[in-house]
């Protein structure tokens, strides 16, 4: 969880509703995503909200009035807390020109007659003509709403009050200045009154005039009232809907017909507008059966001129070769070996009379184990010297090389060097699957054909070179993990570092770093070379090559100094991105030594966690390739 979110500054800190409030304080998020609340004085301003930066959001305030707190909620820090208030009030007056964001009521006393356009006008004077002075320690208006509540000082508001005025506007006025500012405003009251009968008089016959005009208007009203009634504009509004009414069944049919003609009108345009699209379908279906007519003449000339030159490519001519393929003893080889046991059985083994077996005697016996054990043993010769590099110094050139860059395995066939016989890392490997293949398979099966054949047992030889082909076997192999194994882990640590890179960094990790990538490059391309030999050696040398990448990141984990939040997360994520593509060849030993390394990593939060979440998801998306490429089938 981040922490909460913690309001310490606002710009304004008062004003009446729709004011534009700057707010600043610490962990508002990271993205406008993570604002998920903001109450100022208790009211939802959410909608109106914008964020800036973790630290400042800026807002319109709503219909509050009075004190309150400014409340920010985050996704991942919650509810947070507020050092200050903010205090919003209601205009008491507000005329027609001045924007508002909540609906006020028009004010009566507003005069909307002809007044000046200067600016001076718009300005409410003093009503008892004294000049009004700031006072040092003016009464704020909380007090006065103490003093006075549901008052105010305005005096254009039907809640008027006269002593909040002069404590607003005169608190320091004397009391001779009071007295003299209420002769002015009886004077101006008076010349008031004065003003509206001299009007009076001077325009006596307009108003004589209005006068006989209403009178004359009252006549008529109650005269026509008794001929038609106190109602009759009822009688005309029924006159008016009859008409409208008949006049609309002249023209119903007329209208009717205008509008499906005009229906008829627009689908016809249409249809010739986008006439190319309903005939689309039937031209592409045209053009295709066209072309496949096309093709199918092209294949047919095609097979005769083939046939003409070089007949011998054709499908007929493959069918042949491989029924030839098929008619040949493909067993010839293998079965040599039988052969020669069923010989010897019946010209050296064969008892005649007055003779005994041969192999009863305890001398030929150990003769045919000690020939046996030889036969076998010249095998083992061959595949000792074929795996030990004495006999092939002169193939040191073709030997694959490691990429100072990035550190995988380049052969000849990458480096352009000419070869005539295998690499010396697939001649371990073609060694070590036929030794394998010895030990499990033929030594078996050779021994089943002495059984059937009715020799003595020879299980004694069979088991001492099962022996030998084992130590062979572990020797080729260790050979192999140390030609392949050892360039590609000392590439880890010159790689990790490379441009000079700490963990104690404070950049955000985006994704796993280049030295992740080269390990499943690197394995990957063991992968394939294997591959390429015996699918059944990958499980014996993956995994060991596996264990040796997990305990160099130990090694180095274990050997990093300081981490960094930023560093912790990058470090959390290149080693469960590996541990998760290195799954199908992770031994208990690879296991421990990934869980030791993500030991030495310093914990992360709940935040952090959900950050690392999704980077591997995308890792997982955009290595895809190298993914499959280890894939177990």
């Amino acid at each position: 969880m981040a922490p909460p979110p913690i309001v310490t500054g606002l710009s304004p800190n008062e004003g009446p509703p729709g004011t534009r409030i700057k707010i600043r304080g610490e962990n508002f998020g990271s993205q406008p995503s993570d604002l998920i609340g903001l109450t100022i004085c208790g009211m939802d301003c959410l909608l109106t909200a914008e964020w800036k930066s973790p630290n400042k959001i800026i807002a319109i305030s709503g219909p509050i009035k009075g004190k309150g707190d400014v409340i920010v909620t985050t996704k991942y820090g919650g509810t947070g807390t507020c050092n200050v208030t903010f205090r919003g009030y209601h205009l008491a007056t507000i005329g027609p020109l001045k924007e508002s964001a909540v609906w006020v009521e028009e004010t009566p006393i507003y005069s909307w007659g002809r007044h000046s356009l200067s600016p001076s006008s718009f300005q409410q004077e003093d009503p008892l003509g004294l000049s009004v002075e700031e006072a040092e320690n003016k009464i704020s208006e909380e007090e006065l709403l103490g003093y006075f509540p549901g008052k105010c000082g305005d005096i254009g508001s039907q809640h008027f009050s006269p002593a909040w005025f002069l404590l607003e506007n005169h608190q320091t006025t004397s009391f001779n200045d009071l007295k003299a500012g209420l002769n002015h405003l009886t004077r101006k009251v008076q010349s008031q009154k004065e003003g509206q009968l001299s009007f009076l008089k001077a325009n006596l016959n307009s108003v004589m005039d209005q006068i006989d005009t209403l009178m004359n208007l009252r006549e008529k009203y109650e005269k026509e009232s008794s001929v038609f009634g106190s109602t009759p504009t009822i009688k005309l509004e029924r006159a008016i809907k009859e008409s409208e009414r008949e006049a609309r069944k002249l023209f119903d049919d007329v209208l009717a017909r205008k509008d499906r003609a005009e229906k008829t009108r627009n689908a016809l345009n249409v249809l010739q507008r986008y006439k190319f699209l309903f005939c689309l379908p039937c031209v592409i279906e045209r053009n295709v059966e066209y072309k496949h007519m096309v093709l199918t003449a092209i294949e047919s000339f095609s097979k005769y001129v083939r046939v003409s030159i070089i007949p011998n490519t054709l499908d007929k001519s493959d069918r042949v070769q491989y029924g030839s393929l098929t008619t040949l003893d493909r067993d010839e080889v293998a079965l040599l070996i039988e052969d020669v046991i069923q010989i010897v059985k019946e010209s050296a083994l064969s008892v005649e009379q007055r003779e005994t077996s041969l192999l009863d005697s305890s001398s030929a016996q150990k003769e045919l184990e000690k020939q046996v054990d030889n036969i076998l043993g010249s095998f083992y010769d061959v595949l000792n010297n074929l795996s030990s590099t004495e006999d092939y110094d002169d193939c040191d050139d073709n030997s694959p090389v490691v990429s100072q860059l990035i550190g995988t395995p380049v052969g000849p066939h990458k480096t352009g060097a000419p070869h005539d016989i295998p690499t010396w890392e697939n001649r371990l490997l073609i060694t070590l699957s036929n030794c394998i293949f010895t030990k499990i398979t033929i030594l078996d099966e050779i021994s089943k054909k002495f059984r059937e054949t009715g020799f003595s047992s020879i299980d004694g030889p069979i088991k001492m070179n099962k022996n030998k082909y084992e130590s062979l076997e572990k020797s080729i192999l260790d050979k192999y993990l140390e030609q392949k194994s050892d360039p590609l882990v000392g590439t880890i640590e010159p790689s990790m570092y490379l441009g000079r890179f700490d963990w104690d960094i404070n950049v955000p990790p985006t994704d796993i770093r280049p030295y992740a990538k080269e390990c499943v490059n690197n394995l990957i391309s063991v992968h394939s070379e294997i591959n390429n030999i015996s699918v059944n050696l990958l499980d014996s040398i993956l995994v060991k090559i596996v264990e040796t990448i997990a305990e160099e990141l130990y090694r180095l984990m274990s050997c990093a100094q300081k981490f960094s939040k930023e560093g912790a997360q990058q470090a959390v994520v290149d080693i469960e991105c590996l541990q998760w593509i290195f799954t199908n060849y992770l031994s208990q030993n690879a296991k421990s030594h990934f869980k030791e390394a993500l030991a030495h990593v310093p914990e992360l939060n709940k935040s952090d966690k959900l950050l690392v979440e999704d980077i591997l998801k995308q890792c997982k998306v955009r290595m895809k390739t190298q993914i499959l490429c280890l894939r177990k089938k």
